[in-house]
């Protein structure tokens, strides 16, 4: 699935793609597009806007570069994670077939704590969504009510050009999402907004098999913000 849908998007990304530049840089400008849809079956949800940015998350080991955002999440009952999807995109360069680093960590504070779990350099399913792409990965994650939660989704180790990362959803909820990076000079966690000098929330969202109380609902969780 990932090869077929590089090859789909290949042409129409070259088009309008600039000249890379010679040393990595931390994000990509909003990408534009149709707007993105969330009509899905979900326990949680925050699509992706295309008129938003795109943060570096990704490895790159011939620059030694290493960047990654996370975002948080939580549950009004049990429930275990059993597919996981976020967007995200390419800058910089000519788009390229990428595995994927995801982790989901406990809340240390408004920041992530410890890895809880990780799945790393993991062949995801990857969608051209106009001009951004969706991806997404199964898995088995049980998260239990009222609690914080971390989700991180990092482009694995790839070759430079180009750089790829996660795109922002337009509206932040509970605590925002942050970035770090020795390479860029953030070594701890920091808010992603401080970092780009402009509003980022890391889109993410999730699908789930409910282990409790199945009365939760998505409208319910955010209800929650308001």
């Amino acid at each position: 699935m990932k090869k077929f849908a590089f090859v789909l998007a290949l042409s129409a990304a070259c088009a309008g793609l600039a000249v890379a530049e010679e040393t990595p840089t931390l994000f990509g400008a909003a990408p534009g597009g149709p707007p993105i849809g969330s009509d899905r079956e979900v326990c949680w949800s925050e699509p992706g806007d295309e008129t938003q940015n795109i943060g570096s998350s990704e490895v790159i080991g011939a620059f030694a570069l290493e960047t990654e955002i996370a975002n948080d999440f939580f549950f009004t009952s049990d429930q275990t994670i059993t597919l996981a999807r976020w967007w995200g995109g390419y800058w910089n360069g000519t788009p390229i077939p990428t595995n994927s680093n995801l982790r989901f960590y406990d809340d240390a504070g408004c920041i992530p704590g410890a890895v809880l779990a990780e799945y790393l350099n993991v062949e995801d399913n990857e969608t051209p969504v106009g001009a951004v792409y969706v991806y997404s990965y199964g898995l088995s994650f049980p998260a239990s009510a009222n609690t914080l939660y971390w989700f991180s989704a990092q482009y694995a180790d790839h070759a430079f050009p180009p750089q790829c990362g996660r795109l922002s959803t337009s509206i932040e909820t509970s605590c925002p999402s942050v970035f770090r990076s020795v390479y860029f000079a953030y070594p701890d966690w920091t808010p992603a907004a401080d970092v780009f000098g402009a509003f980022f929330e890391a889109s993410q969202e999730f699908e789930c098999g409910v282990t409790a109380n199945t009365e939760t609902t998505w409208g319910a969780i955010k209800g929650l913000y308001r």
